[in-house]
């Protein structure tokens, strides 16, 4: 009867320590389905709050602007000029040598050349790179 006793409680001790062990993790996924919709919730005032604080702590795009017509070539003119939503610059620019426009603004890298219609001038696209 001994020997039983002695070769029972470690199993009974096993055997309850697994039941406990299932009820807190079945607990921990119910918790976390509830909180769920919250964190999501959370997740996404922290997103905007970060772009907010991109879009306050870049320059405007009309000091962009102007900073930028004051480097481009003379002969050299913006076609469009836009920030999305992360802040990133892209720009594209007409002109009769591209690798004076592009040297102009270091700041941005060329990611695409097209010759213009008609006059012979090289369409640039500029990003800012990530």
């Amino acid at each position: 009867m001994l020997a039983v006793a002695i070769l029972a409680t470690p199993l009974l001790t096993w055997g309850g320590a697994a039941i406990l062990t299932a009820r807190v993790q079945e607990e921990g996924r119910a918790i976390a389905r509830r909180a769920a919709p919250q964190l999501a919730e959370q997740a996404a005032a922290q997103r905007s709050r970060v772009l907010l604080q991109q879009a306050w702590s870049l320059p405007t795009l009309g000091t962009t602007l102007e900073d930028t017509a004051r480097d481009l070539p003379k002969d050299a003119a913006l076609l469009r000029v836009e920030r999305d939503g992360a802040g990133k610059l892209s720009m594209e620019v007409v002109a009769p040598d591209p690798d004076r426009v592009i040297a102009a603004l270091p700041g941005l890298r060329a990611t695409a050349q097209a010759r213009a219609e008609g006059d012979g001038r090289m369409r640039v696209t500029l990003e800012q790179p990530r």
